[in-house]
């Protein structure tokens, strides 16, 4: 059964986004996917996501220099970074609820989307 909060999918590999969309349908009511930061705030603005799922390394810029400007425009969007780089405590400190290492492994993701901010523990 299908969960009524949005997801916004943020990574410039279009494959990628497309298997996390279908790998989390069942769990969300609407799921919007974008390839760059742009895409992002354009999308932000239009949906109002409840959680982004954010790719760090993006054709205009870093996920985690972005993640001040999506909690300023939504505080309570919960954004989850992702790399295959290890930034974990750089996607943390710059305000991200969580961070998931690439490849992504859906028990981690969903993990990561249901349970309480890091920040807040």
């Amino acid at each position: 059964m299908r969960n009524e909060l949005t997801l916004l999918i943020i990574d410039d590999e279009k494959d990628i986004c497309q298997v996390l969309k279908r790998m989390l349908s069942k769990y969300y009511y609407d799921i919007q996917i974008g390839h760059s930061l742009e895409d992002a705030m354009v999308l932000m603005k239009k949906y109002n996501p409840d959680h982004l799922l954010l790719d760090n390394n993006l054709p205009d810029g870093e996920g985690t220099k972005f993640i001040s400007t999506c909690k300023a425009f939504s505080p309570d969007i919960k954004v989850i970074v992702f790399s295959a780089m290890d930034i974990h405590e750089e996607a943390i400190t710059s305000g991200a609820d969580a961070f998931i290492s690439k490849p992504i492994v859906l028990p981690a993701l969903l993990l990561a989307l249901r349970q309480k901010s890091l920040r807040e523990r």
